[in-house]
């Protein structure tokens, strides 16, 4: 075991995985049926220092064959393999996931071709001096709720169903655990058919210009792909399957102290500048409580027509959606054509993807080369450990 300790199976890995894996080697031990006097203490998961300096931790085969056989409770036997699993066979195909690039609250600005800023510049302008519009990420899931749980007034009950939606259209489904092929922000998102309710979008908001990555939202807009047949969120609330996704509006709120100064107006444009230019699409929908004058006022005043609910006969509403839309509006607006610059904006998103693309293909087969050298080398130490003599655990209980 010593002699193969100098030839660990994971190289660099990351802080928190190795103190865990330390940790959990330690509760194992201190778990586990004493050694008697004459064995010697078994040492701690080791760590030992690389060529350039970095920490590794040193797990071998034939190390966790040897704690395999102490002496130990079920429990402690089954964390010990969960453990060696990890750390010999999943980790290094984890590390060479691409991670999920954090975007952070991105100014919008920045996510333009420069030679079109100047004709996105009436939409970018904001009524209120000292304020930028920013793009969010899945880092950015508790300001939002911040400002929606306050002005729409969550209950608590609501409050988890109403995150995991934000954070789902955040990018939560394109997370490092996952295929991460980074699309381009602007994107129009690829609908995923959910029947439950919107899954995947965009959030666009207004934060003070240069803030903290958790200065307060002076406001915000979710914006994401929904089937166009007025169902509501409501229990047992779903939608047909096969109808395709538009454009639809959610969570247009203002903080108080920004209200009455043209920011929910601005925001709006914003908004169906990005859906038309960037998506390319002419229509979007939304719905509004009966009870919110002020936002059904800027609404109708902007465009969004009231559409009368139609009752399906082979698909028709829940219970949960009757009691919902007896005081919901569902609305529609047509939007105009793409501007001139439109074109130019789509076509360096698709550059952009494609080069996104062609840098995850390269980094697949990287990684299926070294998983395929990864299985040769395990099929190697398997055939000379079949040759070494097995350990005798009853002779050195007897001593």
């Amino acid at each position: 075991a010593r002699q193969q300790a100098e030839q660990p199976l994971l190289h660099s890995p990351p802080k928190d995985i190795m103190a865990a894996a330390t940790v959990v080697v330690s509760a194992i031990e201190a778990s586990a049926v004493g050694p008697t006097a004459s064995q010697p203490p078994v040492p701690r998961l080791s760590l030992c220092r690389r060529p350039d300096g970095a920490t590794a931790l040193a797990v071998t085969k034939a190390e966790v064959q040897r704690r395999l056989r102490k002496p130990c409770g079920h429990v402690a036997a089954a964390a010990l393999g969960a453990t060696a699993g990890l750390v010999g066979a999943g980790m290094r195909r984890l590390q060479r996931r691409r991670p999920r690039v954090q975007r952070q609250a991105k100014p919008l600005v920045d996510l333009l071709p420069p030679s079109i800023v100047e004709d996105w510049a009436a939409e970018l302008t904001i009524p209120v001096e000292g304020l930028e519009a920013v793009v969010f990420d899945l880092s950015d899931t508790d300001r939002c709720m911040e400002l929606v749980a306050e002005v729409f007034e969550v209950k608590k009950d609501e409050y988890q169903g109403v995150k995991g939606g934000i954070g789902e259209r955040l990018g939560m489904r394109n997370s490092m655990l996952q295929s991460a092929v980074q699309r381009p922000v602007l994107m129009r998102p690829v609908g995923e058919g959910s029947c439950e309710r919107p899954d995947v979008g965009l959030v666009i908001a207004y934060v003070p210009a240069g803030s903290a990555a958790d200065a307060p939202v002076a406001a915000l807009v979710d914006i994401s792909l929904w089937p166009p047949d007025a169902r509501v969120r409501a229990p047992g609330a779903r939608s047909k399957e096969g109808v395709a996704s538009v454009p639809y509006m959610l969570n247009l709120c203002v903080a108080p102290a920004y209200l009455r100064r043209g920011m929910a107006r601005s925001l709006l444009a914003l908004a169906e500048r990005v859906v038309r230019d960037a998506w390319g699409d002419n229509v979007i929908f939304l719905h509004v409580e009966d009870s919110k004058i002020p936002a059904n006022g800027l609404y109708e005043a902007t465009g969004y027509f009231a559409i009368p609910y139609k009752e399906d006969e082979e698909f028709p509403f829940s219970e949960g959606e009757l009691e919902v839309i007896k005081n919901v509006t569902y609305r529609r607006k047509e939007l105009p054509p793409p501007s001139a610059s439109a074109t130019e904006l789509q076509e360096a998103m698709a550059q952009e993807e494609a080069k996104s693309l062609e840098e995850a293909a390269a980094e697949a087969a990287a990684i299926a080369e070294e998983m395929a050298e990864e299985a040769r080398l395990e099929a190697l130490e398997e055939e000379e450990g079949e040759e070494e003599e097995d350990y005798d655990w009853v002779t050195d209980l007897k001593k």
